[in-house]
């Protein structure tokens, strides 16, 4: 601000602007679907529970239930549980060609919030054996460095995962070239 005059400059309003302006928040599209039996989070949820639906058709698949458990951290404060997006029964024809069923927990995580940081490393500390057979549906992470531990910093949900422990991930882009054609894609 000028002393002499009491008038702010250009440079210090738009320094003062940007102090004001809100952080970057994602766009949540949750809700219900038409061709959906629940509501979903998000559209990658949407996007998920349809190739899951499609894969059940098809055989692959024997059972998938939305949002079925919740584990419970023994903590008093903070995240203090996780409720896992969903929990699905593939059919596995096994080794010697027996028909079994294999039982894993899906989670699609998008945008990396404080929260959902938090219930993942809670998770994987409190529920190892869960955490471990866990598949992740992600955004690719391309700069290769932050895999190899390179990175300090663990900005996106796939280096961060990783960081944690996580080994079992379905890559986003992946799945929307694969099943993008055969679903009604958001």
């Amino acid at each position: 601000m000028n002393q002499t005059t009491g008038k702010i400059s250009p440079a210090e309003w738009r320094k003062e602007a940007r102090k004001r302006e809100k952080p970057h928040r994602p766009q949540f599209h949750g809700g219900q679907r038409d061709d959906l039996p629940g509501s979903v989070d998000s559209g990658w949820e949407a996007n998920v529970w349809r190739i899951l639906l499609l894969l059940q058709e098809a055989g692959d698949i024997l059972e998938i239930a939305r949002e079925p458990f919740e584990f419970a951290f023994p903590l008093d404060r903070g995240a203090n549980y996780y409720l896992p997006d969903y929990r699905v029964v593939f059919r596995d024809s096994g080794m010697f060609g027996f028909n079994t069923a294999v039982s894993r927990f899906i989670e699609v995580k998008g945008y990396p919030t404080p929260k959902g940081r938090t219930q993942l490393k809670r998770m994987a500390k409190y529920h190892p054996e869960i955490f471990d057979d866990m598949i992740f549906v992600v955004q690719r992470d391309v700069r290769a460095d932050c895999l190899l531990g390179r990175r300090k910093k663990k900005t996106t949900m796939h280096s961060y995962l990783y960081w944690l422990g996580a080994r079992r991930y379905w890559f986003y882009q992946d799945l929307k070239r694969q099943f993008g054609p055969l679903i009604a894609w958001e």
